[in-house]
């Protein structure tokens, strides 16, 4: 069921009906120990006294003879000794509170509870979430109620009713993790043979518009809860210990420094401290069923910021409004409060926020601290219980046992039934058990009020049939509709596919085209390359040929012409001389012909450098190729030898042909014709070519 359906009483109702299988096993999350002692004391107080409850503390804990009711958390029932009775034999009635707890088919509680439940007669599960993530969830629950015919295992049941995923985890690590729902209708028909769900809309005309409840909690703190204690009795041992409020209305001065006010004050604040650890676990596991929007409210700051606290760790989205918050900042709050899906809780200060606030978003009030005024604490509850609001609110008070906070609670009554004679003109006891409904009692007599509920329960049974089969009808659409989109996805998909099949091979085809034009114009190109290569380096063998025909045609004329100029000149000196004059041993004589000497040899050598200008390129291959080398270097050293020479003798040569000449002119009266003058010119440009 939904939370404030009354699990708790359902339970309860059903153990007494099996009075006779007692003592009952009750197992329960640590923070809820107190409240099953209170509920049974509550409901079954006729028949159950306080010392026939046992709270389970420690594991090891010898269990009572005569206890009618064990309750143990589920951190201590791996035990040995608390899963059976005093005297060995099974518990034949035993009741899982919040059951998804045992959820995770390789826990330790888990493993532990499931044979626990199977060996035991009467097996009740409780929670209004049974499945939190996924349908696999349910596998260890329905195999705890329905016992050891249910064989089936917990991979066949998860892969059939949620989907199975492959995961990667940090390290390389590969798991599964199942997640969601299929075989919705066929999962539903198992569930209906063991479980009773029950929804707030569904039995919205049999609930009150406002329940209040009493929260016992253990003390977390338990120094400070002695030292509240002994503060306590304390200012009783000085006279009766009034109120806050009681001290404030004294007009007597005397008489209000003696009211010990201010130790009230510690009091309640020693206490604030005692539940902070306790309160912040109560509101996690209020947290972890809750389907609606939550209003917190506190007095004390460490109380408020132990909330936020808790609501951060979790993060759960919530406003806060204390004495601090400017007023211009509050109706932004409230409106984030009131409209935003993903603020799911108001922290507020009972002082701050007990009028004028509109906070009807909300369905269910926690006190994590109580107030001494009756007036602001119903104030604070009409924050959500007022015009606007189409859910039944709950009140939750959490209350530590053995604390002044009991004592508030009998104040509270005691000034509720006084401030309502005066008002109203009757009493209305304030009773935090109590239910408060506004709907006029029925009048008439035991049987008729029999037959209108017998009626009534026939009349909302039919219209929980009709509600499931038109919910199924709509399933059935949905699923329909579902599996209409699905093809159609699939078809849509299936020609994509197609279409994208025949596009990649029309791309592969234009892209082999593509690839041959571009092979074609690289052949094309390349032999045109290699055409004008061959067509280049023709150019060059003719244009090379040329120039070495010219060169030596060049060379011939130039020898021709020296050759005809020296025979000329020997003509002419040869004819000039007489014949029977003697030969001219003279040293001009010497120096002439040692000057024709040197222009010969500089001639040859102008010729062999020229002729290795001209010449074609070496064959670099073969023994006639290193022969011609060879040759070749033979002739530079003779070229570079005759040239040094020449170059050394020339100077002198000149010199000498020189002095010859001025000797031999000297005496002789000047000669501007004929053979002398031919000589002598002829001199000049031998002179001068050297």
């Amino acid at each position: 069921d939904e939370m404030g359906l009354g699990k708790t009483l359902t339970a309860l109702a059903l153990a007494v009906q099996f009075r006779e299988e007692w003592p009952t096993l009750v197992v329960c999350p640590p923070m809820l120990r107190y409240q099953w002692r209170s509920e049974i004391l509550h409901w079954l107080g006729h028949l159950v006294k306080p010392e026939e409850i046992q709270l389970v503390m420690q594991g090891k804990s010898a269990l009572q003879k005569d206890a009618c009711f064990v309750i143990v958390p589920y951190s201590l029932i791996n035990q040995t000794q608390l899963q059976r009775q005093e005297s060995g034999e099974d518990f034949k009635v035993v009741i899982c509170d919040e059951c998804h707890y045992i959820k995770e088919h390789k826990a330790q509680r888990t493993q532990a509870m499931v044979p626990l439940l199977q060996r035991a007669r009467r097996a009740i599960l409780l929670s209004g979430t049974p499945s939190l993530n996924h349908a696999a969830e349910l596998h260890s629950q329905v195999q705890a109620v329905v016992g050891a015919s249910f064989t089936v295992p917990f991979r066949a049941f998860a892969e059939r009713y949620s989907h199975r995923q492959l995961v990667r985890f940090a390290g390389g690590f590969k798991g599964e993790r199942f997640t969601g729902v299929q075989r919705e209708e066929e999962l539903g028909v198992l569930l209906r043979h063991v479980m009773v769900r029950r929804l707030k809309v569904e039995v919205l005309t049999q609930l009150p518009k406002l329940r209040r409840q009493r929260i016992a909690i253990q003390a977390s703190d338990a120094t400070a809860l002695k030292d509240a204690n002994k503060q306590l009795a304390a200012a009783e041992a000085a006279g009766p210990l009034p109120m806050p409020e009681e001290a404030q209305a004294s007009t007597n001065t005397a008489e209000a420094a003696e009211v010990p006010h201010d130790a009230v004050r510690a009091i309640f604040k020693l206490v604030c401290g005692a539940k902070l650890k306790s309160t912040q676990d109560y509101i996690g596991y209020l947290l972890d069923g809750l389907n609606s929007k939550v209003l917190f409210f506190a007095h004390h700051r460490v109380m408020l910021d132990a909330i936020e606290q808790t609501l951060r760790t979790r993060k759960v989205g919530f406003v806060r409004i204390d004495g601090q918050v400017p007023q211009q900042l509050r109706p932004k709050l409230i409106q984030d409060f009131q409209e935003d899906p993903s603020v799911t809780c108001a922290v507020l200060s009972i002082t701050a926020c007990g009028e004028g606030l509109n906070l009807t978003a909300a369905s269910t009030v926690v006190f994590c601290e109580l107030y001494w005024v009756p007036g602001i604490m119903e104030q604070c509850e009409a924050r959500a219980h007022r015009m606007g609001q189409k859910s039944m609110v709950d009140v939750h008070y959490i209350v530590v046992e053995g604390s002044v906070d009991e004592r508030a609670y009998a104040s509270l009554a005691r000034k509720k039934e006084a401030m309502g004679a005066i008002l109203d003109g009757k009493v209305i006891a304030f009773q935090p058990d109590a239910t408060v409904k506004n709907d006029a009692a029925f009048e008439g007599t035991a049987e008729e009020r029999a037959q209108e509920l017998v009626q009534l329960r026939v009349k909302q049974t039919q219209e929980r049939e009709n509600k499931r089969e038109q919910a199924m009808d709509e399933r059935r659409l949905q699923r329909d509709k579902a599996a209409e989109a699905h093809k159609s996805m699939q078809q849509e998909a299936a020609l994509l596919r197609k279409a994208a099949k025949v596009e990649q091979a029309s791309k592969v085809e234009q892209a082999k085209v593509e690839q041959a034009s571009l092979r074609t114009a690289a052949k094309v190109e390349q032999a045109s390359m290699r055409q004008e290569a061959a067509l280049l380096l023709k150019a060059a063998k003719v244009e090379q040929a040329s120039a070495t025909r010219d060169a030596a045609a060049t060379a011939t004329k130039l020898k021709r012409q020296e050759a005809a100029s020296l025979s000329k000149a020997a003509k002419v000196e040869q004819a000039s001389d007489t014949p029977a004059a003697p030969p001219d041993d003279s040293e001009p004589a010497r120096s002439r012909k040692r000057l024709r000497q040197v222009s010969a040899s500089s001639t040859k050598a102008a010729e062999v450098e020229q002729a290795l200008c001209t010449a074609a390129p070496p064959d670099d291959s073969g023994p006639s190729a290193s022969r011609k080398r060879l040759r070749v270097s033979r002739l530079q050293r003779d070229a570079a030898a005759t040239g040094t020479k020449s170059k050394r003798q020339a100077p002198a040569s000149s010199s000498k042909v020189a002095k010859g000449e001025q000797a031999s002119d000297t005496p002789a009266p000047p000669d501007d014709g004929g053979p002398a003058a031919s000589r002598k010119r002829l001199r000049a440009k031998t002179a001068a070519a050297s």
